[in-house]
């Protein structure tokens, strides 16, 4: 019990993606740079549809800042249950799931990817709770 508070009080939010309306595909979020994290990291999507179609969030992942972004497999996301799989597909409700993502297995860059179907209009965040590394 004392390791686990001890590490919740050393937790620190990772804004992975503001708070935005998502209404095209691609990526909204400023990647995150994964050597300044270490081990799991916790991230939770909420967001509110209106319209119709739906909005996929993928996590991806690259090896430099500005390109070459990849899909995380979903065998490498983790759900609260211990299973595998990327965030729900949205379509007209409010929505709130969280993953998580071993930070020491990904590339350098983590960031979420957006894939609209239909005309919808959707607002959504992913933020975070991890562990930086080297904390005094």
């Amino acid at each position: 019990m004392t390791t686990t508070l001890s590490s919740l009080a050393r937790a620190e939010l990772i804004n992975l993606a503001a708070d935005a309306v998502i209404s095209a595909d691609g990526s909204t979020a400023t990647p995150v740079d994964t050597t300044q994290w270490e081990g799991m990291a916790q991230f939770a999507l909420t967001a509110v549809a209106g319209g119709t179609g739906a909005l996929d969030t993928f996590f991806e992942e690259s090896d430099v800042s500005g390109s070459g972004y990849t899909d995380i497999p979903a065998t490498r996301v983790i759900k609260a249950d211990g299973t595998t799989g990327n965030f729900s597909q949205i379509t007209t409700a409010a929505l709130a799931e969280a993953r998580i993502l071993n930070m020491n297995e990904c590339k350098q860059f983590v960031r979420v990817r957006n894939d609209v179907t239909g005309s919808t209009s959707i607002t959504r965040a992913v933020i975070g709770f991890g562990q930086k590394k080297y904390q005094t």
